[in-house]
């Protein structure tokens, strides 16, 4: 990507990007978060 292309991009579009750049060199998706109850955040502290 030349100079002008990266002044010129929104900062959206280059996470897409870089994003799908990284899923075809086998990066691995993030495993889904899981939401505390309030007990558990209690637990925690």
């Amino acid at each position: 990507m030349s100079r002008r292309e990266v002044l010129c991009t929104r900062v959206g579009e280059m996470r897409e990007m870089i994003a799908c750049e990284a899923i075809m060199n086998g990066a691995r998706p993030k495993a889904p978060h899981k939401e505390l109850s309030f007990l558990e955040t209690l637990e925690v502290i």
